[in-house]
């Protein structure tokens, strides 16, 4: 009996004789799958496991009282407890840095005390949960970049704080950890927006 192979693409059935291809080998009324078909199923059913494996990051939400560490870490007071909070996507200079100090007492000034209501999003950074911290509906660390005492962390925030980050920000220490990879961020335009434009909710 002839063998014929049945190619199907966008469903319609081409017959290709005995040439090569992805393609089911027909033998009658009966099919049989080409070794490459049964490869690319395999392949495929590996990824869509391995996929399904992977952690989700889910994001929550928790409100408190804010107790500042430092430019970029609060402790946030709930019922429950205390939770460690890295601000998402902001690097503000350590305490022994120049101008560390300085973005310590502006946080505190702004959100020292004050409720706060902080959207988690799954992640950690070095034992911290990380998530956008507001304080009577503004962000925190949109504050303090604002303020020129922080600059935007691109890996995290995606650029979203560029546009406000200030020209005299530019002298502080940038961490490795903030590189996106891309190099995109040299190549964007600062815009100057109203001090109450941005992170508003």
């Amino acid at each position: 009996m002839r063998t014929r192979r049945s190619c199907f693409f966008m469903g319609t059935k081409k017959i290709w004789g005995d040439q090569g291809g992805l393609c089911s080998k027909r033998h009658g009324n009966r099919f049989m799958i080409s070794p490459d078909i049964r490869e690319i199923a395999m392949k495929t059913a590996g990824l869509l496991f391995l996929l399904a494996s992977l952690p989700a990051f889910a994001q929550s939400e928790i409100s408190g009282t804010a107790h500042v560490v430092d430019g970029s870490t609060i402790h946030v007071t709930t019922n429950s407890g205390t939770i460690k909070v890295r601000l998402q996507g902001i690097a503000a200079p350590e305490d022994s840095q120049p101008g560390g100090k300085e973005a310590t007492a502006f946080l505190e000034q702004y959100a020292e005390g004050e409720p706060v209501r902080c959207t988690l999003d799954g992640s950690t950074f070095q034992q911290h949960d990380v998530g956008i911290c507001y304080v009577a509906g503004r962000d925190i660390a949109a504050a303090v970049i604002r303020a020129g005492l922080a600059r935007d962390c691109p890996a995290f925030s995606g650029g979203r704080y560029w546009p406000i980050e200030r020209p005299e920000a530019q002298k502080l220490v940038l961490p490795d950890y903030c590189d996106d990879g891309t190099g995109s961020i040299s190549k964007q335009t600062r815009i100057v927006l109203p001090s109450n434009a941005v992170h508003h909710r």
